[in-house]
């Protein structure tokens, strides 16, 4: 099965206001939720305010991918699927999606529940779509005759790892090993000087950006299994904004409509590749979500 979308799930296009100038504004001021002067997407003229929305996070969001990217495709799929009309619009920057959630210029917001405060999750209820995982990487011709593990952190402690900024290394930790933190271009760089033996990549994202940037690469980096991680997506419905509560009914209807469906697995492998378990996504899922089924 591959859904299309249809005009129950509109997914607005890029809105004539200048994003990039909001973007920049933004980025001088302070977090979202401080009190000096904010961007507002609606001080630029956007013609229809949205009803949900995401930030750029390639491949699961931006104005510029198919359907918007994985994330916005599964949203979009939900509501399609409950006959709900939606405008999703995806911003070029999170600071400007945080700004319209938590100012009630939109009812939710496609991304991570960390994204917020403790003060700003109080105001949100979330609603898992989708879990990301993550896994460690070596470089092939750095190892010709390959490398395993078996998902226990202990077996690593002799190797050399580095991460992104902002991963959860906390098992790995307790198990006293220490990962050096680098963006994906020195991670890869690491990897290729043997700086670093293993380099722990969110697995869309991470697969999505070597292919774009090192595509000569990208059949020299070998996956080790079992996942080395998860990290859950929301909807982030306001408690504050007037249609939250219709919204969240639909999209919590739909979930459960594509799931069972067949939808939501045919969405993941059109996205994101052949899932080798569909299982494994959908057990994922329920960790986060317990209806899916």
């Amino acid at each position: 099965m591959n859904p299309t979308i249809s005009p129950y799930a509109l997914v607005s296009a890029p809105a004539k206001r200048s994003r990039w100038l909001a973007a920049l504004l933004l980025a001088c001021s302070c977090a979202a939720n401080a009190t000096a002067p904010r961007v507002a997407p609606q001080m630029f003229g956007e013609e229809k305010a949205a009803d949900v929305v995401a930030y750029e996070m390639a491949p699961l969001a931006g104005a510029a991918l198919p359907d918007k990217g994985l994330a916005v495709a599964i949203v979009a799929a939900a509501f399609q699927a409950a006959a709900k009309d939606v405008a999703i619009d995806v911003l070029p920057a999170k600071p400007l999606a945080k700004y319209s959630l938590l100012n009630s210029e939109a009812a939710a917001m496609v991304g991570e529940l960390r994204d917020l405060s403790e003060q700003e999750k109080a105001t949100v209820t979330p609603e898992a779509f989708y879990v990301s995982t993550g896994a460690w990487y070596y470089y092939q011709p750095a190892y010709g005759n390959g490398l395993s593990w078996s998902g226990n952190p202990a077996e690593l402690k002799d190797l050399s790892l580095g991460t992104l900024p902002d991963e959860d290394m906390e098992p790995y930790n307790k198990a006293g090993i220490r990962a050096a933190q680098g963006d994906l271009r020195t991670l890869l760089e690491g990897l290729r000087s043997k700086k670093i033996d293993l380099a722990g990549l969110p697995d869309l994202a991470g697969q999505y950006w070597v292919k774009s940037n090192y595509p000569e690469e990208a059949d020299k980096l070998v996956r080790l299994t079992p996942p080395a991680w998860e990290k859950p997506w929301y909807v982030l419905f306001s408690k504050k904004h007037p249609r939250a509560g219709e919204l969240r009914a639909a999209f919590v209807k739909g979930m459960s409509l594509i799931v069972k469906n067949g939808d939501y697995l045919a969405l993941l492998e059109k996205y994101g590749g052949k899932q080798s378990s569909p299982a494994d996504a959908l057990d994922r899922l329920k960790r986060y979500r317990p209806a899916a089924k």
